[in-house]
Parts: structure tokens; sequence; C-alpha cells
């Protein structure tokens, strides 16, 4: 079983994805706010691992959960801004790098803690 899953802001067959929206657009958008990046390997990731963590007990879920979103903090822009659309983009970018990685992760649990993050916002 695998012990680590990986967010990044960029598509790959062979790492989690980050999709920030499904229209290309958007996509485009972020990548330029992320560094302009040109290949997947130029794209900001960060390798969550979490063999430590027994995944079929909250407490593992929710650790695991807790390293997703600081990783997606990492790897999404900045908040800083204080333009609405700007902290709606930052806010759908970290949504869907957390749902993608934990995609990865063979744990209900995960899913179930993530479908209900983001159902509250």
């Amino acid at each position: 079983m695998n012990s680590s899953t990986t967010i990044n802001t960029a598509a790959s067959g062979r790492k989690i994805l980050l999709t920030l929206l499904a229209g290309s657009l958007i996509g485009s958008i972020c990548a330029a706010t992320a560094g302009a990046a040109t290949a997947d390997n130029d794209v900001p990731s960060v390798t969550v691992r979490y063999a430590d963590l027994n995944l079929s007990s909250e407490a593992g879920t929710r650790a695991l959960f807790n390293r997703l979103v600081v990783a997606a903090k990492k790897v999404c822009p900045d908040d800083s801004s204080r333009q609405l659309s700007t902290l709606q983009l930052v806010k759908v970018c970290r949504e869907q790098a957390i749902i993608n990685a934990a995609r990865q992760v063979p744990s209900p649990q995960l899913a179930a803690l993530v479908a209900r993050a983001v159902k509250s916002g």
C-alpha cells in the first residue's frame, strides 16, 4: 500500500492532480498566479506522508486531513488578496487539491471527512 500522496497544481498521470476548475481559462489564470509554470516538474507540489497514521481511526483520518489542508495552502496561490474573485479562486484551488489528493488514499473515512468539510465550506 502506498503511504504518501502528492498535492500539486498541474495535471499529471503519475501524480495526484490539482484541478482548479473545469475550464482551461481558470487553470491558465491560476498557473500564472503560481509562477507561470510550464512543465509538471516546475509546478509546486507537496508530498504528504501518512504511513505513521492509522486511517481506520478518527484521529488518524483527521491528522491526514489536516496534513492535506497544510499542503494545499502551500501549493495554491496566496490568499492575501482582498479581491473576492481571487479569494474564491484560492478557495476552489485548495478544495480541489484536497479532494484530488484524498481520492488517491484508500480510506472511506477520509473521503467522508473531505466531503463534509467541502460541503460546509
